[in-house]
């Protein structure tokens, strides 16, 4: 019995080593040309909101596709090569059989996984520049569809949903002139809810998880009063501080409270912005990029301003 035991035992320890089922160790998978025809809603009627928010594809958009069944099935790139259609071409692991179901998502650089065991994947909206072409980047959107697929070929379509909002935003001065050398925007929420991150589950494209926190937007070039903005779905009243070129700090904040709905472009009336006095060593600093002489206690201080700096306006406390 007990010589059986030790038999028994070893075989199991054998299996460990050899019948893993992780199949993400596979480096040569085979992979077969496949074409997809994604469709993207327009969202915006305006003449200057060029590209994606009219429902238009930019020659080089790439779309990352990701089998959702059984893990082992790396994610792919497919890209759009011309202007001619919304075809994205490239090619598909062959281990993708006809009828799988799978999930595309825009932009693919946002998605990093390799293959499908995991299919959660965390989106931030932190790092935007606030122009539109660079909007994009942020500009979530999922779609879900079945792989046509023979031994030499593959193909799809779908039409794509948009996680996010896009707002679009006019700052102005001296009531009515556009602030111009906008090099970094703090937007906060002073009621309601502003996520800065959420996990997206690209089995069924729902958000979950979302993180509260600023979005801060950050342009060297200077923005020229406009600017868009991509949101995760909130209600909230917004509060935006803004710092220009030469270190002017100003504030802003929209009149109510305002419905951030995916795949829906919010375009605000025109936000005249108040400038700040500069501020000095010693002073409070609070969690909307703002900072007063004396505490205010409606807002939340995270810190003490220790130092100023000319080209970026104040060095946010550590």
């Amino acid at each position: 019995m007990k010589k059986t035991t030790t038999i028994l035992c070893l075989g199991i320890a054998l299996c460990m080593l050899g019948c893993s089922d992780d199949d993400d160790q596979v480096t040569t998978i085979s992979t077969v040309p496949f074409s997809l025809t994604a469709s993207l809603p327009p969202r915006s009627s305006d003449a200057e909101d060029t590209g994606i928010l009219q429902g238009n594809w930019n020659t080089g958009s790439q779309l990352a596709v990701m089998k959702t069944g059984s893990s082992g099935v790396p994610k792919s790139i497919l890209t759009k090569e011309d202007n001619s259609s919304d075809t994205f071409k490239g090619n598909l692991p062959a281990l993708v059989k006809n009828d799988n179901e799978i999930a595309v998502f825009y932009p693919a650089a946002a998605i990093t996984a390799t293959s499908s065991d995991t299919l959660n994947q965390t989106l931030n909206l932190n790092g935007q520049d606030g122009t539109l072409a660079g909007v994009t980047n942020y500009d979530y959107s999922w779609a879900l569809c079945k792989a046509g697929m023979s031994e030499t070929a593959g193909s799809s379509a779908c039409e794509m949903t948009s996680l996010v909002t896009i707002g679009k935003f006019q700052f102005t001065v001296n009531g009515g002139n556009p602030l111009n050398d906008i090099t970094r925007i703090t937007v906060t929420a002073t009621t309601g809810n502003l996520y800065s991150s959420a996990i997206v589950k690209l089995k069924d494209g729902e958000l979950s998880s979302a993180q509260t926190g600023n979005i801060t937007i950050k342009n060297k070039t200077g923005l020229s009063g406009t600017t868009y903005i991509s949101f995760f779905p909130s209600e909230a009243q917004l509060h935006f501080t803004l710092v220009t070129a030469t270190g002017d700090v100003y504030e802003t904040a929209t009149p109510t409270t305002i419905q951030l709905e995916k795949g829906k472009v919010y375009k605000a009336p025109a936000l005249d912005c108040t400038p700040l006095p500069s501020a000095k060593v010693g002073d409070y600093y609070y969690s909307d990029a703002t900072y007063s002489t004396d505490k205010d206690e409606n807002k939340t201080c995270i810190g003490i301003v220790y130092a100023l700096d000319d080209a970026d306006a104040i060095s946010q406390p550590h």
